[in-house]
């Protein structure tokens, strides 16, 4: 299995396909590696975010929870 836990395009290069790419690059590379499984998180406040995972095939499989100490 392999996880991202943040991922961030700069502003200036949104909108350009370049979190897509990245995406379809590593997928490739995990499928390489015999990979089954690929995860990634967003914080919940990032909506655009959701959406645009949701759109390159992932799906919302869990619910993260933490706790500020």
């Amino acid at each position: 299995m392999a996880e991202i836990q943040e991922l961030f395009v700069k502003q200036e290069f949104r909108g350009q396909n370049v979190g897509a790419q990245l995406l379809k690059f590593i997928e490739q590379e995990l499928i390489a590696l015999n990979c089954i499984s690929f995860e990634v998180t967003a914080q919940n406040k990032r909506l655009d975010t959701h959406e645009f995972y949701t759109k390159m095939g992932f799906n919302q499989s869990h619910l993260k929870f933490t706790k500020k100490l």
